[in-house]
């Protein structure tokens, strides 16, 4: 039986939301973590899940980037990272379930892991902490997802293979532990480093999508590090490469001199087009620098396209 998030990615394009980091900046300053506005300021997560809603996102990411142990430790909260990740969780669901009353939509929820600020791979003798310790931070933090009802456990931004394989095993561990095989999906997402198509750590896109397909993904993307119009190339390399689906949520350009993001909402959607109109891509959206414009530009360009 397909879950139901793997059903719509081969039924239609799904329609990603953008960034998080981006919307939080522009309501203003906040200390610490992001993470901890999931408690402290559940109202301005709330605000950013919504706009990306009516922007026409089918799919909503969690304000849980960094909600784990091995990340929150710089800030003196590593054990608060289930509860953060939980919060975030069960925030984005309540919006998520409030829109879907008003208008009969399914729409999904994907609990956000990023990469953590380590690397199993680079990182300094010393510094570099165990395969297990790493294991553990992503299994508490999707253990925080998934009791907060998200229907996809998403491991973004990934740089690092090692990383990547820790995330799987705690989240596979979590579902385990919370007999949610089969209803929890898993998502991967790596980012590229040069135009060649490798990842920080050297590995290109097709060693790490034959390494990877031990987990059974139900979706691959490439997310950050560039733009629409250098990610296309190698969006178009991953779908040859992939047997599940597969996607793109890119950047809104490069970053200028100051580390804004100037590529515009319109511009944003217009790079994506020759991939939209090919109807072969099975979602997408933005990452860093993109706001609900951008999403709302792209869900037109959906429209247009027919996809």
């Amino acid at each position: 039986m397909k879950s139901g998030f793997r059903q719509a990615l081969a039924e239609r394009t799904l329609l990603l939301d953008g960034g998080m980091g981006t919307m939080l900046q522009r309501q203003g300053r906040f200390e610490g973590p992001a993470e901890w506005l999931n408690v402290d300021a559940p109202e301005r997560v709330a605000m950013i899940h919504r706009a990306y809603l009516e922007a026409g996102a089918d799919v909503i990411t969690t304000n849980t980037f960094s909600a784990n142990a091995v990340a929150l430790a710089d800030y003196g909260c590593a054990d608060q990272a289930e509860a953060l990740a939980y919060a975030g969780a069960r925030l984005a669901r309540e919006v998520v379930d409030a829109f879907a009353s008003h208008d009969g939509k399914r729409r999904f929820l994907a609990g956000s892991m990023g990469p953590t600020n380590r690397s199993l791979t680079l990182d300094a003798e010393g510094v570099r902490p165990s395969f297990e310790t790493m294991e553990q931070a992503y299994y508490e933090q999707a253990h925080g997802l998934i009791r907060g009802g998200v229907d996809v456990v998403l491991i973004e931004t990934i740089f690092d293979i090692q990383n990547a394989k820790a995330a799987v095993a705690g989240a596979r561990r979590a579902m385990t532990h919370l007999s949610a095989q089969g209803r929890v999906d898993v998502w991967l997402s790596l980012t590229l480093a040069d135009a060649d198509g490798r990842m920080l750590t050297g590995l290109s896109l097709d060693r790490f999508v034959a390494a990877m397909a031990y987990a059974r993904p139900a979706v691959i993307t490439l997310n950050c590090g560039f733009g629409p119009q250098a990610l296309l190339p190698h969006v178009a390399r991953l779908g040859a490469l992939c047997t599940c689906a597969f996607g793109v949520y890119p950047n809104a350009g490069l970053p200028d001199a100051s580390g804004a993001y100037t590529l515009s909402a319109e511009a944003f959607a217009e790079e994506l087009r020759p991939l939209l109109a090919t109807g072969g891509v099975h979602i997408v959206g933005g990452c860093c620098g993109t706001t609900d414009a951008h999403i709302r530009a792209l869900h037109d360009v959906l429209e247009d396209c027919g996809t």
